[in-house]
C-alpha cells in the first residue's frame, strides 16, 4: 500500500457525473486508481468555478483541477493561478488549456476495421456536430474508402434539444434517415427518437443503454445496421438464411 504523504495534494473533479456516460465516470474511476496510489485528496465538486475565490488567496481549497472545462472555471483557474487538466475535447476552451483525450482517429478505423471484418460493406457515420465525432469519422470514412467501399455521413445538431426549433430540425432528421431505409431492417441503437413508430418498428423494453429497433418480420432476408448512439458508426449488408 502507497504511503500517504504528510500534505496531499488537494485535486477537484468536475466530470458532469450527473450523467453517468462511460466517458465520465471511465475518466473518474482512472484518476481515482492514480490519486490514491499518489495520495492526494480527491473531491467532486461540479460547481468548482463558483467555488472557487475570485481572486489569489491563502485559502483556495485545491492544488489542482481534472475537469470537462467551461469558460468559467477556465477564467477563474486562470485568475488565481490555479492548474487544470482539460478532459473534454468539445470544451469552448480546449485550445487553451493542456487536455487528455481518446485517440479519435485510432478509435474511428478500429470501428471500420471491426465492421470490415465482419463482411460490412455499406457504412455510415452518425453523429452530431462535435470535435470528436468529426475527427472520427473521417478516421471511420477514411479507412472504408481505402477499402474501397462507400461511407455515408450523417451530421445532427450538437444542441438537439436545446429548444424547441432545433428539437424538430433533429427529429426532421432522424426522420429522413428512417425513410431512405429501405425494410426489412434490422437496426442496433443507443439512442433513437419515437419516430421509429411511424414506419412499424418493434422496439423491445429489455435494454436502457441499447434498443434493438426491428424493422419488418422478415430479418433474416434483410439487412443488418448497427448504430451506436449520437456519435456512432453503422453499416449494412444482407443476413445470411438461417
Amino acid at each position: 500500500m502507497p504511503r500517504k504523504p504528510e500534505n496531499p495534494r488537494r485535486v477537484a473533479f468536475m466530470l458532469d457525473l450527473e450523467w453517468p456516460y462511460k466517458r465520465h465516470t471511465g475518466i473518474f474511476a482512472g484518476t481515482q486508481r492514480y490519486a490514491q496510489e499518489q495520495g492526494w485528496k480527491s473531491t467532486i465538486d461540479e460547481y468548482v468555478a463558483e467555488s472557487l475565490p475570485e481572486r489569489r488567496t491563502k485559502s483556495i481549497p485545491y492544488d489542482g483541477i481534472i475537469a470537462r472545462v467551461t469558460k468559467r472555471l477556465a477564467r477563474r483557474s486562470a485568475r488565481i493561478g490555479l492548474p487544470v487538466v482539460n478532459v473534454w475535447i468539445a470544451s469552448p476552451v480546449w485550445r487553451q488549456l493542456p487536455g487528455v483525450f481518446p485517440d479519435f482517429v485510432a478509435i474511428g478505423r478500429l470501428r471500420a476495421e471491426h465492421l470490415m471484418a465482419r463482411g460490412l460493406r455499406r457504412f455510415a457515420a452518425f453523429g452530431r456536430k462535435e470535435r470528436g465525432f468529426r475527427i472520427e469519422a473521417a478516421a471511420f470514412q477514411a479507412a472504408v474508402n481505402e477499402a474501397g467501399f462507400p461511407c455515408y455521413t450523417v451530421t445532427l445538431p450538437l444542441h438537439s434539444l436545446q429548444t424547441y426549433a432545433s428539437w424538430r430540425k433533429y427529429r426532421q432528421r432522424i426522420e429522413s434517415l428512417i425513410s431512405s431505409w429501405r425494410p426489412p431492417i434490422e437496426a442496433n441503437v443507443r439512442s433513437l427518437p419515437s419516430r421509429t413508430e411511424r414506419h412499424t418498428a418493434r422496439v423491445p423494453q429489455k435494454a436502457a443503454d441499447r434498443i434493438r429497433n426491428v424493422i419488418s418480420d422478415e430479418p433474416r432476408k434483410g439487412r443488418q445496421t448497427t448504430v451506436n448512439g449520437a456519435g456512432g458508426l453503422f453499416a449494412d449488408r444482407p443476413l445470411p438464411a438461417c
